[in-house]
């Protein structure tokens, strides 16, 4: 979804005090193959930008750092024990065999 463009002065941003009210910021995810995937994002800060010029609801903008994705879980026949990855395509760094 796109919406008009705007110029925002983050200049005069505020930055918010949060606190999580619902949630521990998860969100798990199964996939068509029978796999679960397990992600969590981590806010850093809020500010409030200013209102939208039309409607006039608050904007905000949001600093989040990278997600963290986890396999939670897969069907044992998606595992494939000594088969080279495709070029570009090797485990992420810091992974680990889990048997």
């Amino acid at each position: 979804m796109s919406g008009p463009q705007m110029n925002i002065d983050l200049s005069q941003a505020e930055y918010m005090d949060f606190r999580v009210e619902e949630g521990d910021g998860k969100l798990r995810v199964k996939v068509a193959d029978g796999s679960v995937i397990e992600i969590s994002v981590h806010i850093g800060a809020i500010f409030r930008i200013g209102n939208d010029p039309i409607a006039g609801i608050p904007l905000y903008n949001v600093n989040m750092g990278p997600p963290t994705v986890r396999l939670v879980s897969f069907p044992p026949k998606l595992r494939k024990v000594g088969v080279k990855p495709a070029a570009g395509q090797g485990a992420p760094t810091g992974a680990t065999d889990a048997r």
